[in-house]
C-alpha cells in the first residue's frame, strides 16, 4: 500500500502514511509504476499522474474532482433533499438577503472558510459562482464514512474563553472538532450515507448541520482529505489496516 496526496506538504497524509508504515509518491521524480497488485491511498488528489493510474487507487480522482468543487457538488446533488437551497444567480441571491442570510462562495475549491463572504442584505451580494441560503443550526458534525458505513463522528464545538463566530464555525472562528459527549441524531447519520452513496468513494468526511426545531439535517460538503489528529488519525490508521488485511487474504 501507497499514499499519494492532494499536496506533497499534506500534513494529515504524512501523518497517515507514517501510522501505516507505508511510503508517499512523490509529486516529481517519483519512481513507482503502478499494476493491479498495487494499492494506492488517494489522499484528496483531484488528478493523479500517468504513473498511478494503473494501480488499485483508493478514492478515484474523477470523484475527489466533483466533492472537491462546491459548484460540481451541489448540482451533483441537485435532484436530492440533501442540501440547503443554492442557486447560481446572483439576482435570485439578492431576493433571498432580503429575508435570509446569504453564504456568497467566492471560491469553489476553498476549505476552512475560504472564499466565503456572508451577505444580510441584497447590497452586500457579491459577484461568486455559488450562492447558498445560510441555515441556523444547532450542531455541525463530520460523520467519517467508508463504502457506506460510518466509522467515526466528530462534532465542531467553540473553544473555550474564545468569541466564536456561529455562522461560519471553523478554526479561526474559534471552533474545533470534540469527540466527548457526542450523540449526533440519527438524521444526520442517515443523510450523511445518502449522501456519499450517490458518489463513486470509498471514503469521506461528509460535513452534516442539523436544525433540531424541525429536526433536519443537511449536508454541506465531502472532505476527502480530512485533518487527522489523535483519535481521527488512529481510526483512519485502523481502517486502511483493515482494508490492507483483507486485501492480502
Amino acid at each position: 500500500m501507497w499514499l499519494y496526496s492532494y499536496q506533497s506538504k499534506s500534513m494529515s497524509g504524512k501523518a497517515l502514511s507514517k501510522g501505516l508504515g507505508i511510503k508517499r509518491i512523490k509529486h516529481n521524480n517519483s519512481s513507482f509504476i503502478g499494476d493491479l497488485n498495487k494499492t494506492v491511498i488517494n489522499w484528496g488528489a483531484s488528478t493523479l499522474p500517468p504513473n498511478i493510474l494503473h494501480a488499485n487507487i483508493i478514492n478515484i480522482p474523477e470523484e475527489i474532482n466533483i466533492t472537491s468543487n462546491k459548484l460540481y457538488f451541489f448540482r451533483k446533488l441537485r435532484a436530492t433533499p440533501f442540501l440547503p437551497q443554492y442557486t447560481e444567480m446572483r439576482e435570485e441571491a439578492q431576493e433571498w438577503a432580503r429575508e435570509h442570510k446569504v453564504v456568497c462562495r467566492t471560491v469553489l475549491r476553498g476549505h476552512s472558510g475560504r472564499g466565503i463572504v456572508m451577505a444580510s442584505t441584497p447590497q452586500e451580494i457579491v459577484d461568486a459562482p455559488l450562492y447558498v441560503r445560510y441555515e441556523a443550526k444547532k450542531d455541525e458534525y463530520r460523520v467519517h464514512v467508508y463504502r457506506g458505513k460510518v466509522f467515526d463522528v466528530q462534532k465542531k464545538g467553540g473553544r473555550i474563553g474564545v468569541e466564536c463566530n456561529w455562522e461560519i464555525r471553523n478554526k479561526k472562528n474559534g471552533f474545533v472538532f470534540m469527540r466527548k459527549d457526542i450523540n449526533p441524531p440519527q438524521c444526520v447519520l442517515d443523510i450523511a450515507i445518502d449522501c456519499f452513496n450517490c458518489f463513486a468513494l470509498d471514503f469521506g468526511a461528509i460535513d452534516v448541520i442539523y436544525k433540531e426545531r424541525q429536526d433536519k439535517a443537511f449536508v454541506l460538503e465531502i472532505n476527502t482529505a480530512p485533518g487527522l489528529k489523535a483519535t481521527t488519525l488512529t481510526n483512519y490508521i485502523n481502517l486502511f489496516k483493515r482494508i490492507e488485511e483483507i486485501s492480502n487474504v
